[in-house]
């Protein structure tokens, strides 16, 4: 009877041991579910933040093209008035 004894207390531990074990793999799987989702909401917040900045970037260089197009056209008219009033001189003389 000892060994039917020893045989059942060895099932009885192997059962709870299987139980906490069980138990340690939920817990972990739930921890490896709310590391995913902060992960998941960091990449979307950094690229939305990335995603700001390029668009920044961006408007920032169209403001800067459309300044340097607006003062080249404004020094081609400059030349162009310069280059009348030449020719509006010169018809005088």
């Amino acid at each position: 009877m000892s060994a039917d004894i020893q045989k059942s207390q060895l099932e009885q531990n192997l059962q709870e041991t299987n139980r906490a074990l069980n138990l340690a793999d939920c817990h972990l799987q739930q921890e490896i579910s709310k590391i995913k989702v902060s992960l998941e909401q960091e990449y979307n917040h950094r690229y939305e933040n990335d995603q700001k900045r390029h668009q920044n970037d961006l408007n920032q260089l169209r403001q800067q093209l459309a300044k340097e197009i607006d003062s080249k056209r404004f020094i081609n008219h400059s030349i162009q008035d310069t280059d009348e009033l030449k020719k509006m001189y010169r018809t005088e003389i």
